[in-house]
Order: structure tokens, then sequence, then C-alpha cells
């Protein structure tokens, strides 16, 4: 039967995925990361490996979260500038720096064919008065194919009060402005408010639009925009706001306060950063605009297990988003003195609660999302357990009265793990009158990979950031400010090499030097061997030490203060590349066939013998057929002379914080050859015993069989 390893991608928002594995042998794998926002979970990829004549049981090796609320799920990503928000940068008070400046267009769209099928509705906590112009209630989906807009009587201006009040907008918390746009509660309002069925909207045929909505001063009068409004007036008017002291709002903080983190709406997903003054083009085609999309209540699925091997380090590991890396916000001020900035580095912290235990993963900090993973050694009976993971990180919030203050936000994923042992199909007692089967090929059987697609290298990335500060070319200014992020690009690679030779106990075979073992990736590893033929008789046994490697390289990107030739201090990008030893470790379970029985029916375990992090060595288990309890497969008596004798292996089991590895070996390719000349008959020979008469007198003499074989 061939062995293979089905590869299954399902598309499923809110699950981990499924792998099955063969109950005496399964390599699974998901190399999906986990996001976290807020409350729902999610899906990318799985695998299937399976092998013949065996059960199969579920394995997940990671699992997937994505955040959105009971019924939505938003669509949304931020960023700009907070720096900007400095009182005194505006003597005009053109830009506020409270919920007067801001507000959000809503329009409920089909999800088919992105048709309006509501009026928008803008919404907004207390905007500026009295507003002297606005542009009607004009949706971005329109302006993309209309980029035109005309000035009307603010008086006609209409908008929504929330029940319950919006959160801050331009640079506000993602996870909050996430939260509140996702939750039923908003979602009810909205529906009534236009007269919408709530199940109806939220069956899946629809979906809501978000503009962030902006109340600046241009000119000394008040108006009402959206960021896509305010990029077309701005083509209008010739680059005139843009040039103006508006221009950090309107192409920066305005439209990047919104953009979507994937395609919709027909509008791609952005790109271009967080930071920085967008052209009149971007806005109009990509920012200012975010998404709450539903999945119906029938299309929820239950949520999946991780599965491990028994006795087995592992990592689980999830990817977590929606905490803003460096919070900004503004204390005190007034009575003609400027307000204190105060910048916050929100770590996120992760504990995992597995069984009794509780792991915690390394503090963690990101642009966007990030890795949080512990590494855990799994009990030695299988089991189910029970867990969970606590993400904890602070969110900006606002009292009543408008005064910042850091909001503790915790969110538990539920975390289900079933412990696994895979179980050995033994090959059968060997025999010495053993006859070659009539249907065996007449030349050594074709080696089919167990694994149709090896997973030999993954990758994840870290982050850092710190606060550096640049000299000023003028010496009478103070150093510049910036914070400095660090990204750390892990690489893993795993090889392997199957050092097959004959028994200890045989003392008739012979070695023969071959070429030298190099990697694939020699650029990776140090694992090279020189390759043995060993020439063996049929009926002997053999062992296979598996040996494998696993290189994590780290690639570090930063930005460092250098100096031109005049002394100017300016930002040199560097980059340094290094061997990481302290995460992942090697290959710790494989599954062996054998050419005997066509690589298929039978198998044996191999077990680890050696584990030091990065590097494993492995044996088989013991053989109940060995005399004295060896590590031996024994080979076949009636095996043909002058064939090469192969196994044909699946190690698996190499974790890293990004999802396992694993690889196809055999002894032909990756490994030391046994070559098969005659048989341990060959070693046996006969010798004659005396015989003797029967004269009692005999029995005693020094030649009687008694004295010679010391029965006496």
């Amino acid at each position: 039967m061939k062995n293979t390893f089905n590869k299954i991608n399902t598309k499923l928002n809110k699950i981990s995925n499924k792998i099955f594995i063969p109950m005496c042998l399964i390599i699974g794998v998901i190399l999906g990361t986990v996001s976290i926002y807020a409350h729902n979970y999610s899906v990318a990829k799985k695998e299937k490996i399976r092998t013949n004549a065996m059960k199969t049981f579920d394995y997940t090796s990671n699992l997937m979260v994505k955040a959105s609320t009971k019924n939505g799920d938003v669509n949304v990503d931020n960023g700009g500038d907070n720096n900007i928000y400095d009182p005194s940068n505006d003597k005009q008070n053109n830009i506020l720096v409270n919920e007067q400046d801001e507000g959000v267009r809503v329009t409920l769209v089909n999800t088919e064919t992105n048709a309006l099928v509501t009026t928008p509705i803008d919404f907004a906590n207390n905007p500026r008065s009295p507003i002297k112009w606005h542009f009607g209630i004009g949706n971005k989906l329109y302006y993309i194919n209309n980029p035109k807009v005309k000035p009307v009587d603010g008086s006609t201006y209409k908008y929504q009060k929330p029940k319950y009040k919006l959160p801050k907008i331009v640079g506000g918390s993602l996870s909050s402005i996430k939260k509140y746009f996702g939750d039923e509660t908003f979602l009810r309002d909205f529906a009534q408010l236009t007269n919408f069925n709530y199940d109806e909207m939220i069956s899946g045929k629809y979906k809501l639009m978000l503009e962030p909505v902006g109340y600046p001063k241009i000119q000394g009068k008040i108006y009402a925009c959206s960021a896509t409004e305010l990029a077309i007036l701005d083509k209008q008017l010739n680059g005139y706001i843009r040039r103006s002291n508006i221009m950090n709002f309107s192409h920066m903080n305005l439209p990047l306060s919104m953009f979507l983190e994937k395609d919709e709406f027909g509008i791609k997903r952005w790109a271009g950063g967080n930071k920085g003054k967008q052209t009149n083009e971007n806005i109009i085609a990509q920012l200012g605009v975010g998404a709450v999309t539903f999945i119906p209540e029938e299309e929820k699925p239950d949520p999946k297990k991780f599965e491990y091997r028994i006795d087995t380090d592992v990592y689980t590991s999830i990817e977590v988003s929606g905490a803003t890396p460096i919070i900004t916000y503004y204390v005190g001020g007034g009575n003609g003195s400027p307000p204190t900035k105060v910048e916050y580095e929100n770590y996120t912290t992760v504990s995992f609660e597995i069984g009794d235990k509780i792991y915690e993963s390394k503090p963690i900090i990101y642009p966007s999302s990030s890795l949080a993973y512990v590494k855990w050694h799994t009990p030695k009976e299988p089991q189910d357990m029970l867990g969970k993971a606590i993400i904890k990180y602070k969110e900006l919030e606002y009292t009543d009265n408008g005064k910042p203050y850091l909001a503790d936000v915790e969110e538990e994923v539920d975390l289900e793990i079933s412990i696994v042992k895979i179980e050995e199909k033994t090959p059968p007692n060997p025999d010495a009158d053993d006859r070659k089967p009539k249907n065996f090929p007449d030349k050594t059987p074709e080696i089919n990979p167990i694994i149709q697609n090896e997973m030999l290298e993954n990758k994840w990335t870290e982050y850092s950031i710190r606060k550096e500060y640049i000299p000023s070319s003028n010496p009478e200014a103070p150093p510049r400010e910036e914070w400095i992020w660090t990204t750390y690009e892990y690489t893993a690679y795993l090889d392997t090499y199957l050092n097959l030779y004959a028994d200890p106990l045989v003392k008739t075979y012979t070695t023969q030097m071959l070429d030298i073992y190099n990697p694939s990736r020699p650029d990776f590893l140090s694992l090279r061997r020189q390759r043995k033929q060993n020439t063996l008789k049929s009926g002997y046994g053999i062992r296979n030490k598996i040996e494998s490697e696993i290189v994590v390289k780290t690639l570090e990107r930063t930005k460092e203060i250098a100096y031109d030739e005049d002394g100017n201090a300016y930002w040199e990008n560097v980059e340094r590349e290094s061997y990481n030893n302290d995460v992942g470790v090697s290959a710790q379970n494989a599954v062996n066939y054998f050419s005997d029985f066509e690589y298929k029916n039978y198998f044996r375990l191999s077990e680890v013998m050696e584990l030091n992090g990065q590097t494993s060595l492995m044996e088989f288990k013991e053989t109940p057929y060995s005399t004295y309890k060896n590590r031996t497969h024994f080979t076949p008596i009636w095996y043909p002379d002058g064939r090469q004798y192969s196994i044909n292996s699946a190690v698996f089991d190499a974790w890293t914080p990004a999802g396992h590895l694993y690889i196809n070996a055999n002894n032909l390719e990756k490994g030391n050859y046994i070559y098969i000349q005659g048989n341990l008959w060959d070693d046996w020979y006969v010798e004659r015993i005396p015989t003797y008469g029967t004269n009692p007198r005999e029995l005693d003499s020094p030649n009687s069989l008694d004295k010679r074989f010391g029965l006496n």
C-alpha cells in the first residue's frame, strides 16, 4: 500500500485545523499562527498525514484565534502619530485634542455586490459647532468612482449620538475600536436606526462599512467630512489643505485612523505602513475605511483540539494582536501651560494554563502582531487536558469628563489538548526457515515517501522597541527622539542522517567508506557525515541511529545612529545574522518501514536516546525477538544477495514556536548502506565428534565423553 501525505487547506474563520494521523504513525502540522484581538476564533491552515493500516486521530499543532465579538468580525487596523496633537502647534485651534474632532460614518453594504443597502449615518459624541459646510452623506464606494465633492450648507448636516459613547477614533486604541463596532450593542443600535432587521443584518448577506469623520476648521470654518472627502477636496483645491495647518490631521491621522487588514468591498488591504503623510490618491483608494462582517451561526464550527505525542518536548503558540505598542496621551495643561505628554510601552503578557501547571510566555510588543509561545513537556501517558491562554495588556480609555487612563484588558482562549500514543506495528518474529514471498519484486522495492510534503523549514518574527535620541545638527537644539523597532526574523531548518549499521554482536560484516553526506542546506547545517557501505549476511540484526539537527538562524534588522563626514547624525539601517541556540527542539519521534515488507504493513518506532536542545539521537525501541533485548531489527534470511537493504523513515516532532518540522529519510539518500551478500548459515560449520567403543573402561579414559564435556 502506498504511503500518502494528504494536504488539506480548509478556510474556516473561527476554528483550529484538523490533521488526521494514523494511530500507529502520524505527523501533523499547522503552521498557522493565532491572532487574538478580542473574542473570536479563526483558523488558517491544516495538513493531514496518513500512513497505511492504521486508525486515525486528530492532531492540531497550533491554535488560531481571531478577535471579534459575539456577532461582528471587525476588519480594521490603525496608525498615525499622536505626537502631532500638541496645542502649541495649532494657535488657531484648527484641530482639537478631544472627541469633537471625530466621528464615524456607517453604511450597510451587500456582501456579494458591494451595493449600498442603507443611507450612511454619521455617529459622533459631540461634534464641533456651528458646522458651516459638509458634503452630503457620501460613501467611499461612491467616491472611488466619482471623486468629486461639493459643499452643502452645514445647517442640513445630520448626525446620530450613539447610546454608548464612541471610543477615541483618531489615535485611539485599536482593541477598543474593534470591540465597540463589533459589539452586539452597537450593531443592534444601528439596525434600529436604519429600520433593518437585526437577525437579517448579521445573517452573512450584509456587512458594515466604517469611515472616520473629522470636524476640522478650514479657513476658519468648521467642516464635517470623511477622510476620503478631505482628500478629494484637497485635489480640487490644488493641494491647499495639504499645505495648511491641518495637513497632519487631513493626510495622516484621520485617514490612518482606519484601514483594512484584509481585502474588502473590492478595496485592497493597506500595506503602506501606519505613519507618515499620505497622498490623496492613496487616501481615496485605500485609507479611511474599515469593515464589520458576519458569519452565520450555523457556519460557526466547534473549537478543535491540540494533539501531541506522549513524552515529547513541544511548543504551544498563539499569534497575538490588538494592543497598541506605544500608547501616547496628554495630561494636565490649562491656564496657559501646555499638557504633559505621556508614553507607555504596552507589553502583552500571555500565561498558558495547561493541566495543573502555568507556563509564562516572555512579554511581547509588536507593531501589528507577534507570537506568544511556551515550551513544555507532554505527559508519559495518553490523556485529554484542558487549558487556556490568558492575554493581558493595556488600552487607552477616557473617563466621562474626558480624562485619559490606562485600562487593563484580559482575554482568554480555551485550549483542549489531547496527548496521544503511537502504537508500533511490529514485524512478525523472523525465522531461520523463512522463505522469500512469491510476489517479492526482482529488485529492491521503490521507496515512496511517507510524507508527500515535507516541512523542513519555518519562520517567525519577534520584535523589540527602544527610544533613541539623535543629536540635532543645531547645537542649541535638543536631541530628537524616536522609537526604534528591531525585528528578529527567525528561520529554523531540520535535517536528518540515518546511521544504519550491523548489530555489534555480528562479527562477520565488512565496512567500505563511501562519499560525504552533505545536507540540502549546507549554509545552515553542520550535520555532515562520512557515509559507509556495510556488507552483511542476511539473517543478522541491524541498528539505525537517527541523528537529527534543527538549526535556527536569526536576522536582526534595526537602526543605529551614524555620522556623515560633516559630523551630522543620521539613522543607518543595520542587519546582523547569527545562530540562535535558545529556541527550538530537535526531532523526537520516527516511524521506520523496511524494504523486506516493501515499506508497508509493519513498522518500528524509534525513541530518543539523547536530546540536547537542537540535536537528537534516536534508536529503535527494544526488539522483543532479541535475546539480549537489543535495539535491533533482524534482516530476513531469504533477502536476495547483491541488494541494498533499505529503511524508509518519517522523522518528526522537531518543534519551534511556528509549528513542528518533519522530514522523509531513507538510508540510500541520507545515511549508510547495508549491502546483503550471503546469509548467516554461511557462518556455521560442522565438526566431527569421535566415536568410542562400548568398553566400560573407556568411560574412565582421558578421552571419555563425560570428561571431554565436563559432565562428571
